[in-house]
């Protein structure tokens, strides 16, 4: 099983890989991983809050919890293109940026008992590794081994890293930290050129079944059913993602039909497909035209049935009170990333 999970992510590589404009599905892809894996730390956000961030100012979206989930995103996947290890200076740095902060604060080393599941320590199914110099030792073997081990099967060392570091809990928002080091294990090994791999939402989904996989390990030792768990994971996610870009190609080149010579038009399809909601500076950019244009090619494609404007009034509670009447989206395409309709 484990075998055919590390096939798969060689599979949805390749795929990715082929996309006309790559960097756009990634863009959308971390997002939704930072969505999820913000709603496994307990945070109440919905997609209507994720994408309202693109529709705010910056300064006025400071206190978005969603916003140090994405900034650590993108930090880890920074740190392993540049060939960065993980190391706890790093950890507690993504840690730090995940909490809101900027990532150059000392070390946000956990000093009181901690837990995994429930708001209290009564409904909690384990506690955590208690605080001091032993965490902080435990921390640094973490990182060695997780450097240093090269010959443990890719899902088998990504399960062991995984549960370990929950155990361990250093620093605030560990669970987090634990699906980032995924992310960066895979990009540093090669097995993904980018990360579109969204773990958390299927481990979202699948939460209640935690407890048991982690008590399995620390009480039994049995790791060989976590294995399973994770390669799971990982090959339904690889193959719901495989699923999700081939309908979006397929549903891009239908429509690239109508438009085969108007060379803006066909560049604002291909992101809008590969990342369905934009705004007019974005499809302006993307498109490279003046900002005229870009809403010449927004009122065709609306007329083509392409998009649709965004009911802005729906998002009053999240964005100022700037209009932003000619943000656009896909509605079919967001359909396909179960993003739509917005709750």
């Amino acid at each position: 099983m484990a075998a055919a999970a590390e096939q798969k992510l060689g599979r949805l590589d390749v795929v990715t890989q082929h996309m006309p404009v790559r960097k756009h599905w990634v863009e959308q892809t971390m997002r939704r991983e930072a969505l999820a894996s913000a709603r496994l730390d307990e945070w109440l956000i919905t997609v209507r809050e994720a994408y309202a961030l693109d529709l705010k100012q910056p300064a006025q979206d400071r206190d978005t919890p969603l916003r140090g989930y994405l900034r650590s995103g993108i930090a880890v996947v920074k740190a392993a293109k540049r060939g960065r290890p993980l190391d706890v200076d790093l950890m507690g740095r993504l840690s730090s940026v995940t909490t809101g902060g900027r990532g150059d604060e000392p070390l946000p080393w956990r000093t009181t008992t901690a837990w995994l599941g429930g708001s209290s320590p009564a409904a909690a199914y384990l506690i955590v590794a208690p605080p001091g110099a032993e965490l902080r030792v435990g921390t640094e073997q973490w990182c060695s081994w997780v450097r240093e081990q090269k010959e443990m099967p890719l899902i088998v060392k990504i399960t062991a890293a995984l549960l370990q570091f929950m155990l361990l809990s250093p620093f605030p928002r560990s669970g987090h930290l634990a699906r980032l080091a995924v992310t960066h294990e895979l990009l540093r090994t090669r097995t993904l050129s980018a990360p579109v791999l969204p773990l958390s939402e299927w481990l979202h989904r699948h939460q209640d079944e935690l407890p048991r996989i982690v008590r399995g390990v620390v009480e039994s030792h049995d790791l060989d059913t976590a294995v399973s768990f994770v390669a799971a994971c990982v090959s339904e996610v690889c193959e719901v993602e495989i699923a999700r870009i081939e309908s979006a190609r397929r549903q891009s080149a239908e429509v690239l039909r109508k438009f085969t010579r108007r060379t803006a038009v066909v560049r604002a399809i291909q992101a809008l497909y590969a990342k369905p909601m934009m705004g007019l500076s974005e499809i302006e950019s993307v498109c490279k035209v003046s900002d005229s244009q870009a809403a010449k090619v927004i009122r065709q494609l609306q007329e083509a049935g392409v998009v649709e404007p965004l009911d802005m009034a729906s998002f009053r509670q999240h964005t100022t009170d700037t209009p932003y009447r000619k943000t656009v989206f896909v509605p079919s395409i967001m359909r396909v990333l179960g993003l739509w309709p917005l709750p």
